[in-house]
């Protein structure tokens, strides 16, 4: 006791030495350790590739700020779930070696095992089933290992014994080693029980069923598959469970009850979902409803089913499907004493159900051809085939795989029922060894260790109350200087806009003069001009030789000379402020739509709605200068064909929407590299206007203009 204080107390005093000699504390990134933690938990919970890149990434960032070898191992197991995921092997493999080799170095064996069952899934990916198997049986024996070795009950190491034991499983069932296969399969459900996983029993129950389906135990599958009937109601309690009950309809089958079997395959079927009606599963399902109406010798529907079953597994390339249709399609020939029929499809599958080592269809197709010659009268070929039958019949009903089955069966229970007593005789046993502990502390002890706590707690307090000072002291003067520097760019950018406005009212009131200046020389003086050069020119009329051709080149010129002066008077009063005083905002948007709509290149539609009587003209003239130069910017960038402007009109108050339909634009890009829109929003502002835009890329562009304003 007196040491595990002293140890105490000069963690005290190093957590003292993280304050410096001004008093502030030493800076270092405490939470990188957890970040990189929590990084990799979301990356391993996501199959998303740019998800599980992406936390890496962030997980890898605060790795480096604090680079231990426990949080690199959490890196490789985050890069290996990404790899996998996108299915580049080779990548996963070279990492979960290199996590590997880093788990041994440091000892750890829990991440050691982890690796090794990280392998074994990627050989299994690779369908490198004898590679699996070994990785998977290291990884087993190694979180057995962890089991025993521990008092408490790790989920995470029951979850992986379990899975390891039943990915062995699903090998060797896979080579038809069923007696071995279900031994795993018992082991994995050991320790699944133990920590109550629900869906992994499930899934094991009905694989149990399937594997003592396959080797003939009828009785076991039925059991084994109420049992997956019974968890799947309570793990899925909306779904149906077709899969299921098609297995139960095999069993029943196998055991010639077709009546039962009839019934549990229709519902099946009715409950499959519409998306796996051509499944291998629906194919499946299809073969043993018409293997009933053959037994039942309703030839007819066998043929249907078994046809509609032969379709669904060779459009999915399915040989041991192909093999057992094909085979039942030769018995059912048989059965109709169509000999030759039969003969030729049960000889074209023989050596494919050989191959892929189909044993109970094979033992089907023997017996069959044995009958066909039979019956032919072809003794010699008959009696060949007939041993062949009988061989391999033997093998597959073997009395030493059925007492091994009965063997692990009967140990799983026997197991489960001593690990239940010795778990509590180990709890029993280390709760007495802690009370014996208790007592033999004596009351000096008690006393020494209560006055270190007391010393060590003073000086923590002592610390916690220096950092916390410096803290606050460190935050007050970060505020006060935050404060200050932003009234500082507050009184910039306030000066900033009132040079801005003032800047741009004194242009406005200059480019108004200028346009009066140049409205009244273009009026006074290049009108009066063209009036006179059309006056003199008219006085020729009588005295030229008149003839056709140049009756019409005269025509042609005072033509000219007409529309001349009609848009010299037209270019005055757009530049002057006569067109908006005497047709006020409404009428000089009109005009300058029918101008540019005249054009034919760009469609103006303009759509005014109320009237309103109290907006000075001052402030019209403004309108419309921001209007004129929002329209030569849609015609200049938008691209677009068309342009909407929407005036709505109020007692008191205005608002403009123009629109275009073009190319848009990156709003925050505009913001940083343009100042146009902004300098039209404070022209808008100095008439007492909100101007307000938006756009995006491919979305075209739309700015309203609101204004409110008394009479």
């Amino acid at each position: 006791m007196l040491k595990v204080a002293t140890i105490f107390l000069l963690l005290a005093f190093c957590n003292s030495s993280l304050i410096g000699q001004n008093g502030a504390a030493v800076s270092y990134n405490t939470d990188a350790p957890n970040n990189v933690i929590k990084y990799t938990e979301l990356a391993s919970k996501t199959k998303i590739g740019s998800d599980i890149l992406a936390y890496i990434d962030s997980a890898e960032y605060y790795y480096n700020q604090n680079p231990v070898d426990s949080l690199l191992l959490e890196l490789y197991a985050s890069k290996y779930h990404y790899r996998h995921n996108e299915k580049d092997y080779e990548t996963a493999l070279v990492i979960c070696k290199e996590g590997l080799s880093l788990a041994k170095e440091c000892s750890l064996l829990r991440k050691q095992t982890d690796f090794n069952k990280n392998i074994a899934i990627i050989f299994l990916a690779q369908k490198m089933n004898d590679s699996a198997f070994v990785y998977f049986n290291k990884a087993y024996i190694d979180y057995d290992k962890l089991i025993v070795s521990s008092s408490d009950t790790n989920i995470h190491d029951y979850r992986y014994a379990g899975y390891c034991s039943y990915k062995k499983g699903r090998i060797l069932y896979s080579k038809s080693i069923f007696d071995d296969a279900i031994k795993e399969f018992y082991i994995a459900l050991r320790y699944y029980e133990v920590i109550d996983y629900e869906l992994q029993i499930l899934q094991i129950t009905n694989t149990l069923g399937s594997t003592y389906f396959a080797n003939g135990h009828f009785d076991n599958a039925y059991i084994e598959y109420l049992k997956t009937i019974k968890m799947y109601e309570k793990v899925y309690p909306d779904k149906e469970p077709y899969k299921i009950l098609q297995n139960i309809g095999a069993v029943l089958l196998s055991q010639e009850k077709y009546d039962s079997a009839l019934v549990y395959l229709n519902m099946a079927r009715v409950a499959t979902p519409l998306k796996y009606k051509t499944s291998l599963t629906s194919a499946g399902l299809l073969m043993n409803i018409g293997i009933i109406f053959k037994r039942k010798e309703m030839f007819d529907s066998s043929f249907v089913y078994f046809n509609m079953a032969y379709e669904i597994y060779k459009h999915n390339s399915y040989l041991p499907g192909i093999v057992r249709t094909k085979a039942n399609i030769g018995l059912g020939y048989i059965e109709n004493k169509q000999y030759n029929k039969a003969e030729k499809e049960l000889l074209w599958v023989l050596p494919n159900s050989i191959e892929i080592n189909q044993a109970l269809s094979t033992v089907e197709i023997y017996n069959g051809l044995y009958v066909i010659n039979y019956e032919k009268k072809s003794y010699k070929k008959a009696l060949e085939y007939y041993h062949s039958y009988i061989d391999l019949q033997d093998s597959i009903n073997s009395v030493d795989v059925t007492n091994k089955i009965n063997e692990y069966k009967e140990q799983f229970e026997a197991e489960k029922k001593d690990r239940d007593i010795g778990n509590l005789k180990q709890l029993a046993h280390i709760q007495k060894i802690e009370k014996e502990k208790q007592q033999a502390v004596n009351k000096d002890q008690k006393l020494i260790m209560i006055l270190l706590v007391i010393i060590a707690i003073s000086l923590i307090g002592t610390i916690i109350l220096i950092n916390r000072y410096y803290k606050l002291k460190r935050i007050a003067s970060e505020e006060r200087y935050k404060k200050a520097e932003e009234d500082s760019k507050q009184k910039v950018v306030d000066l900033v806009k009132r040079y801005e406005v003032n800047s741009i009212n004194s242009y406005m009131e200059g480019q108004e003069k200028e346009r009066g200046r140049i409205a009244s020389e273009l009026h006074d003086r290049l009108g009066s001009l063209l009036s006179a050069v059309k006056l003199h020119f008219s006085s020729f009329e009588d005295q030229m030789n008149i003839n056709k051709e140049s009756k019409e080149s005269y025509s042609f010129a005072l033509n000219l000379l007409d529309n001349s002066v009609h848009e010299v008077r037209t270019i005055s009063r757009n530049l002057s402020k006569e067109l908006l005083t005497q047709f006020g905002l409404s009428g000089a948007i009109e005009n300058l739509r029918d101008a540019i709509n005249l054009a034919g290149k760009i469609q103006v539609k303009y759509i005014n709605i109320g009237s309103n009587d109290s907006i000075s003209s001052s402030t019209e003239i403004e309108l419309f200068r921001i209007i004129q130069e929002l329209i030569t910017n849609a015609i200049k960038h938008s691209k677009s064909d068309k342009i909407f402007i929407q005036q709505i009109n109020s007692d008191d108050s205005i608002s403009i929407t123009v629109e275009d339909y073009g190319v848009g634009f990156d709003v925050s890009k505009i913001r940083k590299e343009g100042m146009g829109l902004d300098n039209l929003r404070l022209r808008a502002n100095n008439i007492g206007a909100e101007y307000n835009y938006e756009s995006s890329p491919g979305q075209g562009t739309s700015v309203t203009i609101e204004l409110n304003e008394q009479v």
